[in-house]
């Protein structure tokens, strides 16, 4: 098979060699009751209100770097996010993604897999054998984002100004105690009273136990929910915890991933406004329609564009 496009999953525009591109990592929602809803009687409509985390949602921060032409990323931008999950997976960031792209994680023939098989353990003929600690990552999918349009929409919001702008994570973590207690402690004294009840908190799950508990209380707190809402979506539709969460709230913690996390929270906005779903890119024309594309989206501009016209009258 030669080079292939893909499709930037929020605008359509296609997404070829060379051109600047993000990936964002998807974990499937298992058991979600929209995915089976509406399997036997169909509708024009899906109704949630989860707004675009119906089927799958994000898992990582995104990666950026130029699309390859071939379905994966090159020139990867190292950033915040890129050290956390080189730390996390002991991998190099190119092998991670090397992973996140391959197509052939069922059957393992892709030499980019050998770095998560297990060597004492040769691979069956369309059996590959993963090492027990990679085969969260290979359940993995992902979006294509067209990587300038990213960077333009990130800087502001739809409504014209940057409602965002006082994002401050940092902060937040220190408010979120009682008594403007240090969160550290606050937090120490949760796992404390939970092992006085005999229900003992693991190190790699107590964040999410904290907040889970902190929900149950209907504790009201504005900067409880920002901090779930930045740092903890990624986990809140998943059965199981995922600690990857605790390395992103550590480093939050000491200054990091502030304008990463800031940009993801608006671009997540947009998925809402446009009504799309997190959902694995489809395929393309090879090569990339350009012309194509650019008909639909001009097209559909014009008729924006008068609607608003005529509204405003």
């Amino acid at each position: 098979m030669g080079c292939y496009s893909v499709s930037c999953k929020l605008s359509n525009l296609p997404i070829v060699g060379y051109t600047s591109a993000v990936l964002i990592p998807l974990r499937p929602i298992d058991g979600h009751i929209e995915f089976d809803f509406h399997k036997d009687t169909g509708t024009t409509v899906i109704c949630c209100n989860e707004g675009p985390l119906v089927y799958f949602h994000p898992c990582m921060y995104p990666i950026r770097g130029t699309y390859n032409d071939y379905g994966s990323l090159n020139d990867i931008i190292r950033d915040d996010n890129t050290d956390i999950l080189e730390e996390y997976y002991g991998l190099t960031i190119e092998q991670i993604v090397g992973v996140l792209t391959s197509n052939r994680k069922d059957d393992g023939f892709d030499k980019r897999l050998c770095c998560i098989k297990d060597p004492s353990q040769p691979d069956e003929f369309g059996e590959p054998i993963y090492l027990e600690r990679y085969k969260d990552l290979i359940k993995i999918s992902c979006n294509w984002i067209h990587g300038t349009l990213y960077d333009e929409l990130t800087k502001t919001t739809h409504d014209g100004g940057d409602k965002f702008e006082n994002i401050d994570a940092i902060k937040r973590l220190y408010r979120v105690g009682p008594n403007d207690k240090d969160f550290d402690e606050v937090l120490q004294e949760f796992v404390d009273e939970q092992a006085e009840k005999g229900m003992p908190v693991s190190e790699e799950n107590k964040l999410i136990e904290y907040f889970s508990h902190l929900h149950d209380m209907n504790f009201s707190s504005r900067e409880v929910r920002r901090v779930k809402k930045l740092l903890l979506d990624f986990n809140e539709y998943e059965y199981n915890h995922n600690p990857l969460s605790n390395f992103y709230f550590k480093a939050v913690k000491v200054g990091k991933l502030k304008d990463i996390a800031t940009r993801f929270y608006k671009f997540n906005d947009y998925m809402l406004t446009m009504g799309l779903f997190y959902y694995p890119t489809g395929t393309c024309h090879q090569s990339g329609d350009h012309e194509g594309v650019r008909t639909v989206l001009k097209t559909a501009l014009g008729i924006l564009e008068q609607e608003i016209a005529d509204f405003d009258r």
